[in-house]
């Protein structure tokens, strides 16, 4: 038989010899057909080698070629690379022989263990593989690799009283990091690896390193007087600007002890992501214009405020009044004008 399982209930084996040379690989799947189809597209390997006498790239050389010339932050690493070894099976078939099926297979495998957010996730990192061997010329053209629709999570944005409760219920180790969020819209990571040599508490801003951000170049930030009074507050002022008792804080911010924070002031739906779209929607709600709010986010594009920076009903209404108005009178009301001074 070409495929056969050495154990009941574990994984498929394929066999087979190529001049003679004994060819044995595990399928990494219980399920029979996707086995066949491995043993397929291994069997084409060896076969364009042999035959056509073709340089055969694999799935293991284009994964580290990929790597290799990727650009990622450190964070983005350690989750692509975790990404690739779910594709792991894949490395010894030549990336000319995975088809549209090889791809369905892949996604099915991943769509076991994980929930569909992080299998589109992970299956993105498998389409960048694809593409990039397009673009050095080992696929003529990747093949589709399906996505899945997922609903948009909830976002929490908070107003002054729901933001002084979760501070209250925050240990003492995350209170800072939680209001330097609020006050600056930092991402979670640049929070907490911020150093105190990218603070500069007399001009009032900090620098958050190209390495450390999304854009891959040097950012600088300014801080606001409530920020640069929390930071001074501190008593420390080199390594690490947040710590955990004496030691630079590891892991993620909104972790265990933040979740059991946040249902306590009554907000279990709130993640510390949520803290940038707080701060992004109370400068929009403050009247700063698009550009402003653009630059003190960070953002490449007026999009990407538009995803962060959220109005309430309240901060319409007035512009909704304007319309009543106009409806009723058929003119649009002038602006108000300012009180002369005394």
């Amino acid at each position: 038989m070409a495929i056969y399982k050495r154990s009941a209930g574990g994984s498929w084996w394929v066999r087979f010899t190529v001049r003679g040379k004994p060819i044995r690989r595990s399928a990494g799947t219980a399920d029979r057909e996707k086995a066949e189809e491995f043993e397929t597209a291994l069997r084409e390997r060896y076969w364009r080698q042999d035959k056509l006498g073709e340089t055969v790239h694999t799935w293991k050389e284009a994964v580290t070629r990929f790597k290799k010339e990727a650009t990622w932050r450190e964070s983005t690493r350690k989750t692509n690379e975790f990404s690739l070894t779910f594709f792991e099976r894949l490395n010894p078939i030549a990336v000319s022989a995975i088809t549209a099926d090889v791809v369905r297979a892949a996604r099915d495998y991943v769509d076991r263990s994980q929930q569909p957010a992080s299998a589109n996730r992970i299956m993105a990192v498998f389409r960048g593989v694809l593409r990039a061997c397009v673009r050095w010329g080992w696929l003529a053209y990747a093949p589709p690799v399906p996505m899945v629709r997922t609903p948009q999570k909830e976002i929490s944005v908070l107003d002054g009283q729901s933001a002084a409760r979760l501070v209250a219920e925050l240990p003492v180790h995350l209170k800072a990091p939680m209001m330097f969020s609020v006050l600056t819209g930092l991402r979670m990571s640049n929070t907490r690896d911020l150093t105190w040599d990218r603070v500069d508490l007399e001009d009032g801003h900090v620098t958050i390193p190209a390495s450390q951000y999304k854009t891959n170049r040097d950012q600088r930030f300014p801080l606001s007087t409530q920020a640069v009074k929390l930071l001074s507050g501190l008593p420390h002022r080199t390594g690490r600007v947040f710590l955990y008792d004496g030691k630079p804080i590891t892991g993620k911010l909104g972790a265990r002890a933040f979740r059991k924070a946040r249902c306590r002031a009554g907000l279990p739906s709130l993640r510390w992501h949520d803290l940038r779209h707080t701060f992004a929607s109370w400068v929009a709600q403050s009247g700063a214009s698009d550009r402003v709010l653009q630059s003190l986010g960070g953002w490449t594009s007026p999009k990407m405020v538009a995803r962060y920076a959220h109005l309430k009903p309240s901060d319409l209404r007035p512009y909704a009044d304007l319309a009543g108005t106009f409806a009723v009178t058929g003119k649009i009301p002038s602006k108000r004008k300012k009180a002369k001074k005394a």
